[in-house]
């Protein structure tokens, strides 16, 4: 590589070195020790905003990451236009077995009847992405038995999403609930996540460590009330054709 080409490329590793000390594993002690504007201040620096410059040239970010990820920062305003998801506050929501699953499972975020609930309708990119992942697939599989054995019946199982980076960056961990196979064979379960973000550490690689900058930007914008978390819900149903 030569050229204008080679100099961003000799930048942009400067520039993941610079973020990733910025960045590093103390930064939880230090969002208690300063304060939060000041961390900010500095991660968005002018070398940070040039660093985001190029990233957004070479590095097309998913869509679903984006889209709910803009969600959470003006959920009021986007929730009058998105057609693609249902919007509920959690009171609303009719059954009460998942109800309580979710409070017993997400006791730390304190989940009231006034905690904005997403719904993802069928046959949207988030969906499609999900049921097609080997990540989601796979899990399905090794639980075949438990789900046929009814283990699940009112409870769930975790998927940790890190191959797929559209479902790693937009739910990470979540989990499945309620999975059964029907006498035809049919598959239903309810995906449950808490949208929010947790630190990341270090990366080595200048991909991952700029997804990470982004990520750990999300949570002093997370702890700042920037922007808003909520129970992220997918119904799911596959039949028997299906992929699964």
């Amino acid at each position: 590589m030569t050229g204008r080409a080679a100099e961003i490329d000799l930048n942009l590793n400067d520039r993941v070195k610079y973020y990733n000390n910025i960045l590093s594993a103390d930064i939880q002690e230090r969002l208690t020790s300063e304060k939060l504007a000041d961390l900010q201040s500095k991660i968005m620096s002018e070398q940070f905003m040039k660093i985001l410059d190029v990233t957004n040239k070479n590095i097309a970010f998913p869509y679903d990451f984006l889209k709910y990820y803009r969600i959470s920062l003006d959920i009021d305003n986007q929730k009058k236009f998105d057609k693609t998801n249902s919007y509920v506050k959690f009171g609303q929501i009719e059954d009460s077995n998942i109800k309580d699953f979710i409070q017993s499972h997400y006791k730390q975020q304190n989940i009231t009847d006034s905690t904005n609930v997403v719904i993802v309708q069928y046959n949207t990119s988030l969906m499609n992405n999900l049921i097609n992942s080997n990540e989601f697939i796979n899990a399905i599989a090794k639980e075949e038995d438990n789900i046929r054995n009814k283990i699940y019946k009112n409870n769930s199982f975790s998927i940790s999403f890190k191959d797929d980076l559209n479902l790693a960056l937009t739910i990470g961990k979540c989990n499945i609930y309620n999975p059964c196979f029907h006498k035809d064979d049919t598959f239903t379960a309810t995906l449950v996540d808490y949208y929010d973000f947790e630190y990341l550490k270090y990366a080595p690689s200048i991909k991952k460590a700029i997804l990470n900058a982004i990520n750990n930007n999300a949570v002093i914008q997370q702890e700042n009330g920037d922007l808003t978390n909520f129970v992220l819900i997918i119904p799911i149903i596959l039949f028997k054709n299906s992929d699964l």
